[in-house]
């Protein structure tokens, strides 16, 4: 934790960038002069000699497992590559120990997440992440707090699926959303939506135990009994009045290739993760490109060794 109250305390700052800035122009960070650059404990990449003009993806999940694998599976089905090299340079950091989101939100007496997701962050930065992607979308609630001791800029991915409603919806659509009830209590996508023009619904008391049930069997790896419990939840936003339904929990739409979608017909279902990987790519090829050229200049090698 000492790593933490060190980037806190001595106040790095928060990230002048925006993550379009960055698809255009190196990340302007002087990593020597960062105090997560020497924060302890120190970690591999402060070990070995790293080329400073790296730049990667940074993913911070663990919120849940299941969820950064999705994320980071779509990214690479998404990406347009014949060999490895076409990939997006990505680094992943999932600590599974964070505290429930939900209970963090609606409980006064929960442990906070918060340090959790800093210390992740802070590792990504210091290992070379130059923008972050969070896997979880209940943890958005907590994003002015995390942008404002975050060195490099953070993805919404509320922001970035809102914006995509409002691209492919006809205004007035009324949209549905499904999620922990951390993230409907806060009203994360209802504002969002709501500001593009796009009533929302939200589940009834029944519906909600069923996409809480979904989550959790997620969890517990339980994804059969997931399916039948998130496909009841949907069918109850469709009669409600429904044009579309953002699956606005990370573990959610996971389940979609269990659920028979034709019973679905007219209504749109929208995937956060898929969003965010598509971000994630844009953002990410540039870095490759631009890491391409640096590395045929002469530069260190690690660990000494050559021709490895």
């Amino acid at each position: 934790m000492r790593s933490i109250k060190m980037a806190l305390g001595q106040q790095a700052g928060a990230c002048s960038q925006k993550p379009d800035d960055l698809a255009t122009s190196p990340c302007d960070r002087d990593c020597s002069k960062c105090p997560r650059m020497r924060a302890e404990p120190m970690i591999l990449s402060e070990r070995i000699q790293k080329t400073p003009s790296s730049e990667f993806v940074g993913i911070l999940g663990g919120m849940g497992p299941l969820a950064t694998i999705d994320l980071l599976k779509k990214i690479v089905l998404q990406t347009d590559a014949a060999c490895d090299q076409d990939h997006i340079p990505i680094l992943v950091f999932a600590d599974p120990a964070t505290p429930d989101r939900t209970s963090a939100l609606l409980q006064a007496e929960a442990p906070s997440c918060i340090p959790f997701i800093l210390n992740g962050i802070e590792r990504l930065t210091a290992s070379g992440a130059c923008v972050i992607a969070i896997a979880c979308n209940t943890a958005h609630y907590w994003l002015p707090e995390i942008t404002q001791n975050c060195s490099v800029p953070v993805l919404n991915m509320i922001e970035l699926t809102s914006k995509r409603a409002q691209e492919v919806l006809p205004a007035g659509s009324t949209v549905g959303i499904l999620a922990t009830q951390g993230t409907i209590s806060a009203g994360l996508y209802q504002r969002e939506l709501m500001d593009r023009g796009l009533p929302t619904i939200e589940p009834s008391r029944e519906g909600q135990a069923n996409v809480t049930r979904a989550i959790e069997a997620v969890k517990r790896n339980e994804l059969v009994e997931g399916a039948f419990a998130l496909q009841s939840a949907i069918v109850d936003l469709r009669d409600a009045g429904a044009n579309a339904v953002v699956l606005a929990c990370t573990e959610l739409p996971i389940l979609l290739e269990l659920i028979d979608t034709t019973a679905f017909a007219g209504l749109l279902l929208i995937d956060p993760t898929n969003i965010l990987a598509s971000e994630c790519i844009r953002l990410g090829n540039a870095f490759r490109e631009r890491n391409r050229c640096r590395s045929s200049f002469p530069g260190p090698h690690l660990f000494g060794a050559s021709n490895e």
